[in-house]
């Protein structure tokens, strides 16, 4: 029996892993310059633990890759980390020691933007917004690519209505 489950958690692994994720092409990089807040996640492989992701400030690079720097509350302060994402096509960036992917596969480089990442292990589908309110059609989008990739309904993820940081990076 637990055979059988792990059969068929590989095969929803692999089928997501070998499914085509659109990477939208009409990302921009330099439109995407200020704080983005993540507000709804979900974890291709198990349901997340109801903790929050960090909001981050995006620079654009000059090569079209970004800058991200996530803010990290820390003993009543907010320590800040700071990664580069190189391109590698459009809509597609990865860090620069090739352990994490982010593909942007819907965005109106203004205010709203669905990610589909991968850290390690972790497959997340993100809706991230420029404020900490969802707007209007964005939901129905994430639902839809949710299906279209297989992401179970039930790992949402709500997330952040207020800054975490709440004093100023350092």
């Amino acid at each position: 029996m637990k055979t059988a489950l792990w059969i068929l958690l590989l095969s929803g692994v692999c089928s997501l892993l070998a499914a085509d994720i659109p990477e939208d092409p009409t990302f921009d990089v330099t439109k995407v310059a200020e704080k983005w807040y993540p507000l709804i996640t979900a974890n291709y492989l198990q349901p997340l633990e109801r903790k929050p992701f960090h909001a981050f400030t995006a620079t654009p690079l000059s090569n079209g890759g970004l800058e991200l720097k996530e803010e990290i509350p820390r003993d009543g302060g907010c320590e800040v980390k700071s990664f580069v994402l190189q391109p590698q096509k459009p809509g597609v960036l990865q860090s620069e020691d090739g352990k994490f992917t982010i593909m942007v596969i819907k965005t109106d480089n203004n205010h709203n933007m669905v990610t589909h990442s991968e850290i390690g292990d972790l497959v997340l589908l993100q809706l991230f917004a420029k404020g900490k309110k969802i707007q209007d059609g964005w939901e129905g989008h994430y639902s839809e690519i949710q299906k279209e990739l297989g992401f179970s309904p039930k790992k949402y993820h709500y997330l952040l209505e207020s800054d975490l940081c709440t004093t100023p990076p350092k």
